[in-house]
């Protein structure tokens, strides 16, 4: 098992900076909520993630 930025070997920490906007918006009469966001990694090993990463989805919220 692995947790969330962190490495078992000590001293090896990933540390991310997210941010994220989400609106709910109407397609014809489907509903769907589109987000859109950007994340920095400021801090990861060697070898770990780097830079920057964006993120785009979108998701058809169906009624019951």
């Amino acid at each position: 098992m692995t947790l969330t930025g962190y490495n078992r070997d000590p001293g090896q920490w990933s540390a991310p900076v997210n941010v994220a906007l989400s609106r709910l918006a109407m397609l014809g009469k489907l509903p769907v909520s589109l987000q859109g966001g950007t994340g920095y990694w400021v801090k990861s090993p060697d070898n770990g993630p780097e830079g920057f990463r964006f993120r785009l989805q979108a998701t058809i919220v169906l009624p019951r």
